[in-house]
């Protein structure tokens, strides 16, 4: 639903029906910066839980070797495009759609089981796509990013993300692609998780923030 705050300013509401209620995120569009806004995550409190795990549960991952194949001929010899598998499940929570970091980070410690919960879902359907980009038409892809991690912490990130890293690289290694992720924040205090894990690239590794890329 597109519409005018009493501000004038131009949003997008989505709306979401579950058999457990309503979600729905508010954001403002950014043209000139190619993205929108979240004014308002899904999660609104600890009521919600039920139907963000319908909402997860409920998606399916169907593949369009057709257009990433088109997009590759249109854009011709000069372009690089690349595959991408969704944020990584517990990174997933901590995006536009669903939590913003404080209430991730509030959430972790009050109701982590719950979190958990939502982590599982999102792990299932990551599974479900590793084949069907393992299979496309992209040599390469990136496997979610832009993890924080003085959120995250070095225990969590190598618990809750390299494995997942790892899962995905052996389905894709078998087709002969590569897999990355888009790690841009001081990366310093999980250097040596990133290095276990079996990533073949790194995407706007920023040396300003973190070790020198040496």
């Amino acid at each position: 639903i597109r519409y005018r705050a009493a501000s004038g300013e131009p949003m997008i509401r989505t709306e979401y029906e579950t058999p457990f209620g309503t979600l729905y995120t508010e954001q403002k569009p950014q043209p000139e910066l190619y993205t929108n806004w979240t004014k308002e995550h899904l999660f609104k409190s600890e009521d919600d839980y039920k139907a963000l795990l319908w909402l997860v549960k409920d998606q399916v991952a169907v593949p369009r070797y057709d257009r990433a194949a088109k997009l590759v001929s249109a854009l011709g010899e000069d372009f690089a495009v690349r595959d991408q598998i969704p944020l990584e499940p517990l990174q997933n929570l901590i995006s536009s759609v669903y939590m913003d970091a404080q209430a991730f980070s509030l959430e972790w410690y009050d109701n982590r089981d719950e979190i958990l919960k939502l982590y599982d879902a999102f792990r299932e359907l990551n599974r479900s796509i590793y084949p069907i980009v393992a299979n496309g038409p992209l040599e390469f892809m990136n496997y979610g990013g832009n993890v924080i991690p003085a959120i995250i912490g070095k225990k969590n990130f190598a618990e809750y993300y390299v494995p997942n890293y790892n899962e995905a690289a052996e389905i894709v290694h078998r087709t002969g692609k590569l897999l990355g992720t888009h790690l841009d924040d001081n990366n310093e205090t999980i250097m040596a998780e990133i290095a276990s894990a079996d990533l073949d690239y790194i995407e706007a590794y920023d040396p300003v923030f973190s070790p020198p890329l040496e």
